[in-house]
């Protein structure tokens, strides 16, 4: 499985501080679905 992040609707976390959605440049949101997943599939 091939899985390209190039930041966009899954990545965008909001930043309480400011007010703004951000694009930050990891994996976490990635890492986070792949998690769900493999925990769903048991």
């Amino acid at each position: 499985m091939l899985i390209l992040n190039s930041g966009g609707t899954f990545n965008k976390r909001y930043n309480k501080i400011n007010g703004e959605l951000e694009i930050p440049f990891d994996n976490h949101a990635i890492e986070s679905i792949l998690t769900s997943v493999s925990q769903n599939m048991l």
